[in-house]
């Protein structure tokens, strides 16, 4: 079939978080974008899955994203337009790179040609937080987890809306959204698996906030 225009055939995908997902492959459990797709990916945080970006056969332009992990750009077509990514930050390891595509500005790896490349560095405010919790209760009316934690919680750090990671030893776990937090109390929107239990570990993933004196321009949250 033609190929439509961009005005009738144009997917967004803006200020989304993208964390703690897998496919049965291991291999693109952060997305995959593939079967000639075209795609404005813009403001983006794509972090702790199992299995990167996977990039395929599609026309991308990808502006001001933050790629903490794996990816690639498998295949190509001649009836799409070549992608374009600038601004991004591109932690990798960079898988296989097939398709045409141009850099500009991107914070990315040495083996991909960037006429504008920024040498990959850890750029974030470190406001993670991590910690052991004594117990699990769900609330099936208002189908939420409340943790107890161990220890008082930061009272600083706004910790509402941010990706959290409930295991038995801050390896591997489910991973949840914050409702809210305060004190001893984090409350998760949802069920765990175990809806009840005693003892374990929650990891609060950074919020990927630039510091100040991060390049220009880069990353998601920079525009």
């Amino acid at each position: 079939d033609e190929y439509p225009s961009k005005e009738d055939f144009n997917v967004i995908v803006d200020g989304n978080v993208f964390v703690g997902n897998r496919n049965s492959s291991d291999n693109s459990g952060a997305m995959r974008i593939t079967m000639e797709s075209r795609v404005h990916f813009t403001n983006n945080v794509i972090a702790e899955n199992n299995g990167g970006m996977y990039l395929q056969r599609s026309e991308i332009i990808a502006e001001n994203n933050t790629v903490w992990q794996d990816w690639k750009f498998l295949e190509d077509k001649e009836s799409l337009g070549p992608s374009y990514f600038t601004g991004n930050v591109l932690k990798g390891p960079v898988g296989d790179m097939e398709a045409r595509v141009s850099f500009h500005g991107n914070m990315m790896e040495s083996q991909i040609n960037d006429d504008a490349r920024i040498e990959v560095s850890d750029i974030f405010i470190d406001d993670a937080v991590s910690g052991e919790f004594d117990v699990i209760d769900f609330n099936s009316v208002t189908f939420t987890t409340v943790i107890k934690t161990s220890k008082r919680l930061p009272s600083k750090v706004d910790l509402a809306n941010r990706s959290v990671r409930i295991s038995e030893d801050h390896d591997g776990g489910q991973w949840r959204v914050i409702k809210s937090a305060k004190g001893n109390q984090l409350v998760i929107w949802g069920a765990l698996t175990a809806t009840t239990g005693t003892m374990g570990a929650f990891d609060v993933l950074r919020s990927f906030t630039l510091k100040s004196d991060a390049p220009k321009g880069i990353g998601a949250g920079s525009n």
